[in-house]
């Protein structure tokens, strides 16, 4: 089997993302990676939540855009 890279856009909604990330977290094994990306969001709490949700998993990772990118 292949790699893959899960990849979640986000922008603002961190109860939604932490939600998508957790079902994602479930279903993918450490052999594949997920990747979320925070699209500069204006909710000061997106950022946080994410890094929350991801934290203790050595397969995923937030990556924060400095400017909103679409």
């Amino acid at each position: 089997m292949q790699n893959v890279t899960v990849v979640i856009p986000v922008f603002n909604q961190p109860a939604l993302a932490t939600a998508c990330i957790a079902s994602c977290l479930q279903h993918i094994d450490a052999r594949h990676s997920l990747l979320v990306i925070d699209d500069a969001s204006t909710d000061p709490a997106t950022f946080p939540a994410l890094e929350k949700a991801v934290a203790g998993a050595s397969n995923a990772r937030p990556v924060r855009n400095a400017e909103y990118l679409g």
